[in-house]
């Protein structure tokens, strides 16, 4: 088995974020810790953040003050230092903060998943949901589906277990696959759950490893 990298050091500014990716913020001065959506971004200048409700931590806010970021991007956890240079609490609440000159990087999956954009379809809570398969490896997927079905709003949390049924992959029948949901992506409007699948049958196994080989054989990353 491949395992995750350790912490890496990037000097590039290449984030690898989305607009709308939560994202956690820790201020030295008070350790208080926010958690907001990144709504924009100027890059080598600021970032721009939206905080949920702070319970009061705006009037606290000091311009000048260090912050530490996290967020969660495509199975790795990505880390910055970065200055609060302004923010705002009327009318919305909003942080700019410097743009990052070092970013920390560390991997969560013990295999990378190979890029992929196959319909599926997932049962989740008893209801089954027409979708697509973002990305697929022996341990986990990542499957994204519409916010609604028929007027009835999707609901899932995490821990639910999920069944996700894929077509030809490359030949021979439909493939299903078990497992739970480990994270929630709802920034690109469809939600995309990040799902760890229990152990393969020798079926899945087989039809998994001749499609992650197609890939590398194909010239792409997994």
């Amino acid at each position: 088995m491949e395992q995750a990298q350790a912490t890496e050091d990037r000097a590039d500014h290449n984030l690898m974020i989305d607009l709308g990716c939560e994202i956690l913020l820790q201020f030295d001065s008070s350790g208080a810790q926010v958690q907001g959506r990144l709504i924009g971004l100027e890059k080598d200048y600021f970032i721009i953040v939206r905080p949920r409700p702070l319970s009061g931590f705006g009037s606290r806010a000091v311009k000048g003050d260090q912050a530490q970021a996290l967020y969660l991007c495509d199975g790795t956890v990505f880390a910055f230092r970065s200055t609060l240079i302004h923010f705002t609490q009327t009318p919305l609440p909003l942080f700019f903060l410097s743009f990052p000159t070092r970013v920390q990087t560390r991997p969560l999956r013990n295999r990378t998943r190979a890029p992929a954009f196959l319909p599926a379809s997932a049962r989740i809570r008893n209801r089954a949901w027409p979708g697509v398969l973002l990305d697929l490896s022996r341990e986990g997927l990542r499957f994204a589906c519409p916010p609604s079905l028929d007027g009835i709003p999707l609901r899932a949390e995490i821990n639910d277990k999920i069944e996700i049924t894929l077509g030809r992959l490359l030949t021979g029948p439909p493939l299903i696959l078990d497992g739970k949901i480990k994270t929630i992506d709802e920034s690109g409007g469809f939600p995309a759950f990040g799902v760890n699948l229990a152990r393969l049958p020798a079926e899945g196994e087989t039809v998994i490893g001749s499609y992650l080989d197609r890939v590398r054989f194909l010239g792409r990353s997994v």
